[in-house]
């Protein structure tokens, strides 16, 4: 038995052994194989083999001991674990994989390369292939690297309909609990519609000849509009739909929306921010149907400026719900259906409307415009066809129409400091400005522009525009930071306006029905909401969610569309670029592959600056936007990626 000084100094020794490791913090980052590394805390990264990287999750939080194994050809680190501090991962998706007897689930989740066992009990009757949702119910770090799951979801196979936004929903955490008090809720909501309609304060505007102009298919119409010619110009008057007559900051129904943020349009498929009684009949701007509305009456001059607004509360009634092509076919000369009627005061909005846009192109900024695309589904809700949309002359209407309300809503909410939420942009992110500056060298005037302010930087756009510098202004859009929402005042430096609030689609996006309701406070109608940056940041992370979701579930469904076409070339333009060589975005249907470059037989030259891949031995040079003709060679069903080869390159 040791006695008290040799316990002392076997204490002293292990505090001395401890005292000479390099005890250091981090998270687990997975590869592609099975080996990994634990991205430390102070920048260093820690090699973990994988007998090591069985033991844990990519994401993980570890204390580790790192061991310096440096060599001759540089510094490298390995690391031993010490202690798990946290492991995140507890629900994920997957595909469920049969293998002789045991069954396990292949995460879909970045940096995850091995399969999770999933015991008999806990199997859900999910067959191999099937898409599943799960949850760790062993972690591995305690149990010798045997990690273990259990099924919660089973949603089907890849075959079934609407599988992919089922699938998405769940993965990306966004599905709308089944809740039947929102069902009573909206029952009590359509009775007292009519007494909200009748309220004091809110104008009678039943008379005017409002229409809306949307897609053939939509159901939930926010917004209508009306104009006539004045002396001075022009009066346009956009109705915008009102649930926050029928709905308080507080009801179950606005929280709902909240914590759904927006409505998600799946192709085939949608999932609806608010119900669809109240979505698609009572909210919505149903033709011959008087409903709520707050109303914005716009006074722009003869040159299609807004020269002034007005904020108010009424009542109206559609008189037609026109679609996108009625609209053009009229504008453009062509044959059209619109009553006569009311086909004089659509005239006078596409008269207004190119005013407005010239107006707004010499104000602001035109963003770049990119082509839409419609996926045709056949009986299985897969891809048929795809077919590139037009953009007309109806677009054009409806765009400078929200354009103008929008900002009127935003100079509104910052000249009386009203709490409402902000459509916000800044721009160029911050680490890119080294970049930015060095693009922009051999023009010492534009170097000279600060493009983190609005003014600075809307002179550089126009400036790269008029001297046709688009392969210039291409590289610079990769350099700037994503659109955000902010509780306070702040430019939007994408559309180049000073302030920016979106009200126009308080069916389809809760930021514009809380700014609604910000509103009808502020008109002495309707309690005020509130929301603090905790809640925000919820908010602007859900809506991060939900566009990933419907991109990756597209992008699913055009992997299938395409899975038929392995060997076909398509014609495309370069959509990014890197060392390794470039994405290519395909014209006929959107889908994007990579073209691999670099081989151990082909070194090409890349610009990180410039974003450029050059091949000297054949003098051609690779850059953003530029046409190229590719051949689909194949396609990743993990990744869901196309795999491309060059066919040719079009002109620079």
């Amino acid at each position: 038995m040791l006695d008290a000084s040799a316990l002392q100094q076997l204490s002293q020794l292990k505090k001395d052994i401890r005292a000479n490791k390099d005890i250091a913090q981090g998270t687990v980052r997975g590869t592609q194989s099975r080996y990994g590394f634990v991205h430390l805390d102070d920048g260093r990264d820690a090699f973990l083999a994988p007998d090591k990287m069985d033991r844990v999750f990519p994401g993980d939080r570890v204390q580790v001991n790192v061991i310096d194994v440096s060599d001759g050809a540089g510094t490298k680190f390995e690391a031993e674990f010490e202690k798990l501090l946290e492991s995140p991962l507890s629900y994920f998706v997957g595909q469920y994989v049969v293998r002789g007897q045991g069954h396990f689930v292949a995460p879909d989740v970045p940096g995850f390369s091995r399969w999770i066992f999933v015991p008999p009990k806990a199997r859900k009757n999910a067959k191999a292939g099937d898409w599943v949702a799960c949850r760790i119910t062993q972690h591995p770090y305690r149990k010798e690297g045997k990690a273990q799951a259990q099924i919660l979801d089973v949603f089907g196979a890849e075959q079934d309909a609407g599988i992919e936004a089922r699938y998405m929903l769940a993965k990306f955490e966004l599905q709308a609990n089944a809740n039947p008090a929102l069902d009573a809720a909206v029952n009590a909501l359509s009775a007292s519609l009519p007494e909200k309609l009748n309220e004091p304060g809110r104008q009678d505007l039943t008379d005017l000849d409002f229409v809306t102009i949307d897609a053939d298919t939509t159901r939930d119409m926010d917004d209508a509009l009306h104009i006539e010619s004045t002396s001075e110009g022009y009066l346009l008057r956009v109705a915008i739909a009102q649930p926050g007559a029928l709905l308080g900051p507080q009801d179950p129904l606005t929280r709902h929306a909240q914590s759904l943020a927006n409505t998600l349009y799946f192709p085939g498929t949608q999932q609806l921010m608010l119900p669809g009684p109240l979505s698609h009949d009572v909210f919505s701007l149903v033709q011959d149907q008087v409903r709520p509305v707050l109303v914005v009456s716009l006074q722009c001059d003869k040159d299609g400026k807004v020269t002034g607004s007005d904020f108010s509360l009424a009542r109206m009634r559609s008189r037609a719900k026109l679609s996108y092509q009625q609209v053009a076919a009229l504008l453009d000369g062509k044959p059209h259906t619109i009553a006569e009627g009311l086909a004089s005061m659509v005239n006078v909005l596409g008269e207004w409307s190119r005013k407005a846009n010239a107006q707004r192109s010499r104000d602001a900024l035109i963003m770049e415009d990119r082509a839409d695309y419609d996926f045709v589904l056949n009986e299985q809700q897969k891809i048929q066809q795809v077919v590139q949309l037009e953009r007309t002359s109806a677009h054009q209407v409806v765009e400078e129409a929200m354009l103008a309300t929008n900002v009127a809503a935003g100079q509104l909410f910052a000249e009386h400091k009203l709490p409402a939420l902000y459509s916000s942009h800044a721009g160029p992110r911050e680490d890119r400005l080294d970049t930015i500056a060095q693009m922009l060298a051999p023009y010492p005037e534009l170097a000279a522009l600060n493009v983190t302010e609005l003014e600075g930087y809307v002179s550089l756009i126009r400036n790269l525009s008029a001297a046709g510098q688009e392969h210039l202004l291409s590289n610079l859009r990769r350099q700037l930071q994503p659109g955000k929402l902010s509780l306070s005042p702040a430019p939007h430096l994408g559309l180049g306006f000073r302030h920016y609030a979106t009200i126009t689609s308080p069916i389809r996006r809760f930021n514009d029905l809380y700014n609604q309701m910000v509103i009808a406070h502020w008109l002495g109608l309707g309690e005020a909401p509130s929301l603090d940056e905790s809640e925000l940041e919820t908010l602007q992370d859900v809506i991060g969610r939900g566009r990933q979701a419907v991109r990756q579930a597209e992008s699913w469904m055009l992997c299938q569309f395409l899975g038929s076409q392995i060997g076909s070339e398509f014609d495309g333009k370069i959509s990014m670029v890197n060392s390794a060589g470039f994405g290519v975005r395909l014209s006929d249907n959107s889908a994007e592959g990579f073209v691999l470059v670099r081989t151990k037989t082909c070194k090409p030259d890349f610009d990180p600056i410039a974003l450029t891949l050059t091949l000297p031995e054949q003098g051609v040079t690779y850059h953003l936007d530029k046409p190229v003709r590719v051949k689909l060679e194949a396609i990743e069903s993990d990744s869901r990626r196309l795999t491309l080869s060059l066919v040719e390159s079009g002109e620079a």
